[in-house]
């Protein structure tokens, strides 16, 4: 019964794209964003719900960027990197690979196979954010039903975590043929970093639609705060922390004061309950996870590399890409291709961290600024800053409550993956471009109460340049 569940996702997923529903569609793509044990081992690489989804709707996703591209500058600079990107893997990937000099590693972890795996993978993401534009553009008003759809996930997420950790892993090693990492909660995932994230993201999402949704922010706020209590990830409480940072920011910009000190005021409220709920919940997890990978972070010890200190204090695939792009400030312009960093890094991994994984590692940073800046350099940072900057400052703008909450929502979410990146990045980019794509509605202020819209847009109202 090994993998049963990942093998019924990947059915039921493209059943789903079957009914052409796309209620439906983006429902599952919400929910299963926040499980990564739904991903299907295909020979080697992994496939997730949403990847697979993402490839199954490619002829639509191509059709409406066809007839959109020139409207959105997002769009355009998203389209720019991908072009990058494929030219890059195709020279370090095939024409000048990066060599294996381990020996070792599988084909699909050697130049070629990283690369047309990381092209595949890319192209479903982009192909899924266009979809979601397109499933936004054309129906506003179902955005509402998919944030719920996430919430339900991350609820799944954490009542698994809890009965599978005082089951002690019987159903993730029934279900998924995989053993939990002793004494962590993962829940549907397969590290707590990973429960952590998505949980960290419901705390957000909910934030951002408290003034509307309230009972639904209420239920995502309080389980992602469960979540990320009982997941204990130092990484996820960073991404968490420069959300809330991004958030109260972005309405100190706006010169709203008092909605900066609100979100501030709850920002406290939800690390007090946090620390009450991990000191309550996990009483050794503090000391024995979290306080010594923050001990790390501030004072590495392991500094044989002679590494700036805050590269030092990188996990061990964020440290050795930086530490590869920092001796070799070509590639950190232009980039390394698709994925491919970790082959020439790999002799860039500290000697503690060369213990544990060897001559070679095959991960790829985990932080979603240092990927992009491996993947395609500066050029690729920019191309992506300033696609996510012209979504912000177009949605922000308007007088919808329904755009306000989506610029809040792709601003803070791009910062957060600039952290941690999650696949939730590439939803929340196709909202943002739905939106922005779906004309600009002047909604009063006392009738737009919910979030985003329950009076939609026009979808033939056209779209308005960015």
């Amino acid at each position: 019964m090994n993998a049963a569940l990942p093998t019924v996702s990947m059915f039921i997923s493209i059943f789903v794209v079957l009914s052409r529903k796309k209620e439906v569609i983006l429902s599952w793509l919400f929910l299963t964003s926040s499980m990564d044990l739904l991903s299907q081992n295909i020979l080697g690489p992994t496939v997730s719900p949403l990847e697979l989804i993402g490839l199954l709707v490619l002829p639509e996703a191509l059709l409406f960027l066809i007839n959109n591209s020139r409207k959105s500058i997002a769009i355009q600079l998203i389209i720019m990197d991908t072009i990058l990107l494929t030219v890059w893997g195709i020279v370090f990937g095939f024409l000048f690979p990066w060599p294996d000099l381990t020996g070792v590693r599988p084909w699909f972890q050697q130049a070629q196979g990283r690369a047309l795996v990381s092209l595949i993978r890319h192209t479903a993401y982009i192909s899924l954010a266009l979809y979601v534009a397109k499933c936004i553009r054309e129906r506003p008003g179902i955005l509402p039903l998919a944030i719920k759809a996430f919430f339900l996930g991350v609820a799944v997420n954490v009542v698994y975590g809890v009965v599978d950790s005082y089951a002690g892993g019987i159903l993730t090693h029934t279900f998924f043929g995989r053993t939990p990492i002793e004494g962590r909660i993962s829940g549907l995932n397969g590290e707590p970093r990973a429960l952590g994230r998505v949980s960290a993201l419901a705390i957000l999402t909910g934030l951002i639609m408290a003034t509307s949704e309230r009972k639904t922010a209420l239920f995502g706020t309080l389980l992602g705060s469960i979540g990320v209590a009982i997941a204990g990830s130092t990484s996820a409480f960073g991404a968490l922390g420069a959300g809330l940072v991004t958030l109260a920011g972005h309405h100190l910009v706006r010169g709203r004061f008092f909605k900066a000190l609100r979100i501030l005021a709850l920002s406290g409220i939800v690390v007090v309950s946090l620390m009450t709920l991990i000191t309550v919940w996990q009483p050794g997890l503090v000391n024995n996870y979290v306080l010594p990978r923050v001990e790390r972070v501030v004072n590495p010890i392991d500094r044989s590399l002679n590494e700036p200190i805050w590269v030092a204090g990188l996990e061990v695939f964020d440290r050795a890409a930086m530490n590869f792009l920092l001796a070799n400030p070509g590639y950190m312009l232009l980039g390394t291709g698709p994925d491919l960093i970790s082959i020439p890094a790999s002799s860039y991994v500290s000697p503690i961290a060369s213990v544990i994984y060897g001559s070679r590692i095959d991960s790829v940073p985990h932080m979603g600024l240092i990927s992009t800046l491996a993947n395609t350099g500066l050029i690729g940072v920019c191309f992506w800053g300033m696609a996510q900057f012209a979504l912000w400052f177009n949605l922000v703008r308007r007088q919808g409550i329904s755009d306000q909450a989506v610029a809040q929502l792709v601003l803070v979410v791009g910062i957060f993956s600039a952290v941690v990146m999650t696949p939730f990045f590439y939803l929340v980019l196709g909202v943002g471009i739905g939106r922005q794509l779906s004309g600009c509605p002047r909604l009063a202020q006392s009738k737009g109460k919910h979030f985003p819209l329950r009076a939609a847009a026009n979808p033939s109202a056209g779209g308005v340049h960015e």
